[in-house]
């Protein structure tokens, strides 16, 4: 009997509270930051699998990695505006005869990226009349 007791009274234990995350110094962060760039930029790895490999391979439990990647300005995709950028600066050059090879935050944008873009836009302006409004089909 007193060994149905004691086994009660271990399962009625209150559940263990998560410890809260361990703020790491600004030395810590920037000895790892060529880490996580290569890993986000380069190997385009998701977010969650590099939390996974900083707590596996580098005892380095992280809460806000996702904050460090906006502050230290790590974007996988080129943003409208830089594409249109890209399309305006391509045709200028080709037409001068230019090699034509573009990198966007240290990063080279393929060919294929920017002809599916250029297609993308082709195909949304073939659906707008000539104010600029969408035509319904």
């Amino acid at each position: 009997m007193d060994q149905n007791y004691a086994s009660a009274s271990r399962s009625m234990d209150p559940p263990k509270l998560p410890q809260p995350a361990q703020r790491h110094s600004k030395n810590e962060w920037e000895a790892l930051r060529s880490l996580i760039t290569r890993m986000y930029t380069t190997e385009r790895a998701k977010l969650p699998d590099i939390r996974d490999t900083l707590e596996k391979e580098h005892s380095f439990v992280v809460k806000q990695l996702k904050e460090k990647v906006r502050l230290w300005n790590l974007e996988k995709n080129v943003k409208k505006n830089e594409m249109d950028y890209i399309l305006r600066k391509q045709q200028q050059r080709l037409s001068k005869g230019k090699i034509v090879k573009f990198r966007i935050r240290k990063q080279p944008v393929p060919q294929s990226k920017i002809k599916r873009f250029e297609k993308q836009e082709a195909s949304r302006s073939e659906m707008l009349d000539s104010r600029g409004f969408l035509i319904s089909l």
